[in-house]
């Protein structure tokens, strides 16, 4: 009895720290790119990157880097590292949730003029999780340094799509 009570204990315990992986691709436009008359978005970029994440109770918290390629008018492509917070509003079949991040851009690739740096990188969006698939729709600013074209702040726009692979 000792034992299997044992296994059970080791079992829940080593289950209590399960990560999840999620693998993620999508879509990224500046965020002030929104042709009015068009009522549509002008540029779109490919993004993608990977997200780790523990549950607690409601909330995933975990960390992850995203490499967001550069879109036509901007000319900047950045790769941000960040820890972010989800709130699982109802843990249903359909679970969707709020998410913020918050973190740094570890490397930043422009084909401007200057030496342009990203510094801070924070966004807030909603997502939903579906068994092993996620969407995600998410408002990012990355603080941009050097930048001598004018706005410091590089504002996006995203679609991403992931898969949960662990």
């Amino acid at each position: 009895m000792k034992k299997i009570m044992l296994a059970l204990f080791l079992t829940i315990s080593m289950m209590s720290f399960s990560l999840d992986g999620h693998l993620r691709f999508g879509g990224v436009t500046n965020a002030n790119s929104y042709n009015k008359s068009d009522n549509e978005f002008d540029n779109y970029s490919p993004t993608f990157g990977l997200e780790v994440t523990q549950s607690f109770l409601l909330f995933d918290l975990g960390a992850g880097i995203t490499h967001n390629r550069k879109i036509s008018g901007t000319d900047i492509s950045t790769t941000p590292a960040y820890l972010l917070a989800r709130w699982n509003i109802i843990p249903i079949v359909i679970k969707p949730y709020i998410v913020a991040k918050v973190g740094k851009d570890i490397y930043t690739r422009e084909n401007a003029s200057g030496n342009i740096k990203g510094k801070e990188y924070y966004a807030a969006g909603v997502g939903m999780n579906f068994s092993v698939l996620q969407a995600e729709l998410l408002y990012s600013v990355t603080n941009m340094d050097g930048d001598k074209r004018g706005n410091s702040n590089l504002e996006q726009l995203s679609v991403v799509f992931g898969y949960k692979f662990f």
